[in-house]
């Protein structure tokens, strides 16, 4: 007997080793398929002064744009296996490389496998929308125009390009205005894979009865419907009453005539973000706006204007036979934070960074908080830093009813310690405290750095200021259609000593094969390098 439970007893603690054996190998393999899609480039040789693009072409290649100031341009080409396989550098004629941080950067783009620059920069007193153009096979340089320019240095023209992944033909939405003009004046052009201009489309927009007008945005949807939307501001009494009315110029994929719509706005209310999409469920149009009111308030003997930030969803059809809105207030994000961050906090509200509508009709929105906390003043009042806090993922229905939310805690700051070279107006080399959000078919992914110590706390403690990312790596939150919201560290676990973050606004997300390709900084004690990180984004 004693012999038969003995052996019974070897049986059970070699079971226990084997399934203990098994876990651990499905763990390793787990990990591995994990990082299987991730491939790194080997270190880049460009410095870490100036700004960084990588644009992912349909050939399979991969081009690094990188800038620096006084410098000629440097575009390197990495083919499918992510080895580079080119190195070019040129100065161009018409953009004028000296003055690189007085220059608007505008969009970088694959039309008819080449790569299209587009910066804007003040040529003769005159705005000017340059494009440059790259073989997408070698990144030779093939050549640079004059796309737009403005009529003097007081009527300057504001300008927006439009593209999508995929498409042989892109546009460019132009905007000029003065607060004197009865009329404003906006204007699209199309042009095909040759560069040729194929349609110019203008509209008036009959200004007249107001006193100024602001531009707020201009977006092509993926599915290639442009949207642009203006608002139109009179006085009622100076300085604290305003009626505001919010524009709204429409036009769908392959038609050249806008549709034009107004919402008047409460008096004192006004639209101050705007983001559309599509919805092919419902077959109409959601746009989700951040809107700001004001009041004046007596105190003492001084007038002071208070501001409150609202939120909602505006649904057209596509004919703009009618609108409906719907105003929220981001409930469900508010009673996740009353339950587990913050129960003082009862309103949460946010800049919107990110919009995405499925093909089941669900919208999902990302917004960002930029309020920064009292215990910064003195800091703000020295450095003036800016601020990157909590993040808010909601989803509606196509009714624009919110049925899900979660919050994400991100409390970043950036503070300008010392000049560095850079390049573009409001790019900065060392903006690393920013956010990444993109999208699949099915998930929803963001990405940014984080401290370790932020990292392994619970999304329920609090986190900690963040202000310094040499010792940071990137996370990554992936969100499926169940609500399901999981977190890791994007490039895997580190190394002792070993830090690897990415650079926010240097990405290129192909959708079409769901891979994203960033700048990313290795540092590993006293050496850091720079890398080029593809990961394929599996659903």
């Amino acid at each position: 007997m004693l012999f038969i439970n003995l052996a019974a007893s070897n049986i059970t603690t070699y079971m226990k080793f084997i399934t203990r054996l098994f876990l651990f190998i499905f763990i390793i393999n787990t990990a591995k398929a994990q990082d299987s899609t991730l491939v790194i480039s080997a270190p880049i040789d460009i410095t870490q002064d100036g700004w960084n693009k990588v644009l992912q072409l349909s050939n399979g290649n991969t081009l690094l744009f990188h800038f620096e100031k006084r410098k000629g341009i440097v575009v390197k080409v990495y083919d499918k296996t992510h080895k580079e396989i080119s190195s070019k550098k040129h100065v161009p004629e018409i953009l004028d490389i000296n003055a690189l941080e007085r220059i608007f950067f505008d969009a970088l783009v694959e039309v008819n496998n080449e790569a299209l620059l587009f910066v804007t920069q003040d040529i003769d007193n005159n705005e000017t929308l340059i494009r440059l153009r790259y073989d997408g096979a070698s990144g030779r340089f093939l050549g640079e125009e004059k796309v737009i320019k403005s009529q003097s240095f007081l009527k300057k023209i504001s300008t927006y390009v439009l593209a999508r992944e995929g498409a042989s033909d892109y546009a460019v939405f132009c905007y000029m205005s003065l607060p004197t003009d009865t009329v404003t004046e906006v204007k699209l052009i199309r042009y095909n894979d040759k560069h040729q201009m194929i349609a110019e489309i203008p509209y008036t927009v009959r200004s007249k009865a107001y006193d100024n007008v602001n531009f707020i945005s201009a977006e092509m949807d993926p599915s290639g419907d442009i949207m642009a939307t203006l608002q139109l501001a009179k006085i009622i009494q100076y300085p604290v009453l305003y009626d505001y009315t919010y524009v709204l110029l429409y036009m769908p994929k392959d038609e050249n005539k806008f549709v034009y719509s107004e919402v008047k706005m409460p008096t004192n209310m006004k639209v101050v973000n705007a983001k559309f999409t599509v919805n092919k469920f419902a077959d109409n149009i959601n746009m989700i706006t951040t809107k700001e009111w004001l009041s004046a308030e007596t105190k003492g003997l001084k007038n002071e204007t208070v501001g409150s930030v609202l939120q909602g969803m505006y649904i057209f059809p596509k004919d703009f036979s009618g609108v409906s809105s719907a105003s929220f207030s981001c409930n469900k994000a508010n009673e996740y934070i009353r339950k587990h961050i913050d129960s003082n906090t009862s309103k949460y509200y946010g800049t919107i960074i990110d919009q995405n509508t499925d093909d089941r009709g669900i919208t999902t929105v990302v917004f960002e908080s930029k309020s920064m906390p009292e215990s910064l003043y003195e800091k703000w009042i020295k450095y003036s830093p800016r601020a990157a806090g909590n993040l808010c993922v909601t989803k509606f229905d196509d009714k624009g009813d919110e049925i899900w939310a979660t919050v994400i805690p991100k409390t970043h700051y950036y503070v300008q310690m010392e000049s560095k070279p850079v390049v573009f107006y409001s790019k900065n080399t060392q903006d690393l405290f920013s956010t990444v959000s993109l999208n699949t078919s099915k998930n929803h992914y963001i990405l940014y750095n984080e401290s370790e110590e932020n990292f392994k706390k619970t999304d329920f403690e609090k986190q900690s200021q963040l202000f310094d990312y040499t010792t940071t790596n990137a996370v990554l939150y992936s969100i499926n259609r169940k609500n399901i919201v999981t977190k890791r560290h994007f490039f895997g676990g580190n190394a002792e000593g070993q830090f690897m973050h990415i650079y926010p606004g240097s990405q290129s997300f192909h959708k079409a094969n769901k891979t994203l390709a960033i700048m990313m900084r290795k540092k590993a004690g006293k050496t850091e390098s720079l890398h080029i990180a593809w990961r394929k984004m599996e659903d």
